[in-house]
């Protein structure tokens, strides 16, 4: 009796991994239908948009991600993906200039954008226009590089003995200020001289370092753009 009880735990624990896979598989698909309907429709793109680009029904989507804002989250968690596929097979973070590693990052972060200006468009919006709460929950994934930075920055402040406190404001400064320009730039297109990509990366590149500059000169403290991200680069003032 207890081979067959064995048996049959094993049987159950197969079908629950296969039908696990089976949901992580259609959810991708999901998402892909997502970018195309974004692509096709606008940042407005619908629910129904949504489920006509993936041949599926409204309440399929619902099944997998229990409303809107549930697929938000999987279109952003995508967006994430892709640029950190991108950042980690284009950036050495242990030899480059510390400028040279920010201009990488930025040229990965608009390139996506460029590529996916609807998709960036709903969820700047969305970021602008929801409640904090549900805003917050939504993009904490969109958050990471900007906290990769961020911690990159407080490891440096904490061995060259200077203060550290106050990071979370550098993040939400480099992210308030990103989301800002990529909507400004987005909505600029149109405009036969509207501004390129790559001028638009040299400026949000320059923003976002001068939001560090002048926090860590506040601090007391200089970093020389020009060396690697290691303490003996970092001058006092």
């Amino acid at each position: 009796m207890l081979e067959v009880g064995s048996s049959v735990v094993r049987r159950v624990d197969a079908r629950s991994s296969r039908w696990e896979e089976h949901r992580v598989v259609v959810r991708a698909e999901l998402v892909d239908a997502a970018y195309q309907a974004f692509a096709k429709y606008g940042p407005e793109a619908s629910m129904d948009d949504i489920a006509r680009e993936a041949g599926a029904t409204k309440p399929k989507l619902y099944r997998h991600f229990n409303d809107k804002q549930g697929l938000r989250a999987a279109v952003v968690e995508r967006a994430k993906d892709l640029m950190w596929t991108n950042i980690l097979d284009a950036v050495d973070f242990g030899s480059e200039p510390i400028g040279k590693v920010m201009n990488q990052l930025v040229e990965q972060y608009t390139q996506l954008v460029d590529e996916h200006r609807n998709v960036f468009k709903y969820l700047v919006r969305s970021h602008f226009s929801e409640s904090s709460s549900e805003s917050d929950q939504a993009l904490e994934d969109a958050r990471e590089l900007a906290g990769f930075i961020a911690g990159h920055f407080a490891a440096v402040l904490e061995n060259v003995g200077a203060d550290s406190t106050g990071i979370d404001l550098v993040v939400q400064s480099i992210i308030g200020a990103s989301l800002s320009a990529t909507d400004w730039w987005i909505n600029s297109q149109a405009d036969p001289s509207a501004m390129s990509r790559s001028a638009f990366r040299d400026h949000l590149s320059a923003i976002i370092w001068g939001i560090i500059d002048a926090s860590s000169r506040a601090r007391g403290i200089r970093i020389d753009p020009t060396a690697t991200l290691h303490t003996e680069n970092i001058g006092l003032l």
